[in-house]
């Protein structure tokens, strides 16, 4: 069972990370985001605490949290849709996916 579990830790992460998709395409979004994380360590933490304060600010406004729904119900749309067709190349992923998506959510929550 333990051995289970760590395996779909370790997909949960694979996933959540969105590992296929920059195996799929090396050099495109997920790079960028890479390269986006990479230049943010670099900068003094007085204009790191400042985006950051930017972005909790933003983040209050009425308008961003709305737009914020519709991006997760879009992406758990994507997800669902993903998983089902998984599913249907490979059924025995099932447990795996459904500790992933246990997961995913219990992520969310925080």
């Amino acid at each position: 069972m333990g051995r289970f579990f760590y395996a779909a830790l370790i997909g949960a992460a694979f996933f959540a990370t969105g590992s296929l998709g920059y195996a799929e395409d090396p050099g495109g979004k997920h790079h960028k985001h890479h390269k986006v994380q990479e230049w943010l360590s670099l900068l003094s933490d007085a204009d790191r605490a400042k985006l950051r304060a930017a972005k909790e600010q933003a983040l209050k406004d009425p308008a961003v949290q709305a737009a914020n729904q519709r991006r997760k119900q879009a992406d758990a749309e994507y997800r669902g849709l993903l998983h089902k067709e998984m599913l249907k190349t490979d059924p025995s992923l099932k447990p795996l996916l459904d500790t992933i998506t246990e997961l995913k959510k219990r992520a969310d929550d925080y």
